[in-house]
């Protein structure tokens, strides 16, 4: 799993992370997680021999100003992706992950941390680094 934290700075306009096989342009990203303030949305998407896949769009998370933490988990088919102890995301491989190489990120955040945490969903819990985070139920968040 890996987990950042950071705040949303003043008039922003967006924030990306993108989990990418490799620095060059046009090299795949199995996962792209992108709060477009501007569009008071958060988009997830794959880039994918190059060219972008069908946006899977959800609400808007994030605000101004707010500090945040957000851990995506690798699972067996897909990505959980938890905001501020929240389960809000999953997102169904669309390239498997065993490739990715390195993980970008930008846009208008202070970036505070950035790490690769040991995660697991175990019966209704999702445990982070061995202890109990947050609820987990079978019923999962909606993709898109």
């Amino acid at each position: 799993a890996v987990y950042l934290n950071g705040r949303v700075l003043r008039n922003p306009y967006g924030i990306g992370v993108d989990f990418a096989f490799a620095k060059w342009q046009g090299a795949n990203i199995p996962l792209h997680f992108n709060p477009r303030f501007h569009m008071d949305k958060l988009v997830l998407n794959t880039f994918q021999a190059g060219r972008w896949g069908d946006e899977q769009v959800h609400k808007m998370p994030f605000r101004e100003g707010e500090h945040f933490e957000v851990i995506f988990i690798v699972t067996g088919t897909r990505y959980l992706i938890l905001v501020n102890r929240k389960l809000l995301y999953n997102f169904l491989y669309r390239i498997p992950p065993q490739s990715v190489r390195l993980i970008r990120v930008g846009g208008n955040l202070e970036l505070q941390s950035l790490k690769v945490i040991t995660a697991a969903v175990i019966g209704n819990l999702i445990l982070v680094n061995g202890n109990p985070f947050c609820k987990y139920s079978q019923k999962l968040p909606p993709q898109g």
